[in-house]
């Protein structure tokens, strides 16, 4: 059997700010009480809260459902405008150190 996501809801938040995000997946039960789920999903901060260095909670919610959490990453991906901004200051600081 093949219970679609919508019954559950996961969340993740840094102190009391909530990050944005999206998942997927379904919930499969297999054998007799046994549960057995294949859940992936991505949040992504807004930008407007400082998050780098804050707690980080992701929690399960479900009826009756119990949760373990394996394999969690967490990756820094920079904007693009902030590598242009370094790259352009780095330049800025060869073309000082020539002339």
């Amino acid at each position: 059997t093949t219970t679609p996501l919508a019954r559950n809801d996961v969340r993740a938040n840094t102190n009391a700010t909530s990050l944005l995000g999206s998942t997927s997946g379904t919930f499969d039960f297999v054998g007799e009480g046994v549960t057995v789920t294949t859940l992936s999903f991505q949040y992504i901060s807004d930008g407007t809260e400082g998050v780098i260095g804050d707690d980080l909670a992701v929690r399960v919610f479900g009826s009756t459902s119990h949760a373990i959490i394996d394999n969690l990453e967490v990756d820094y991906v920079p904007e693009p405008s902030a590598a242009l901004l370094g790259g352009i200051g780095a330049l800025m600081l060869l073309r000082r150190r020539r002339g």
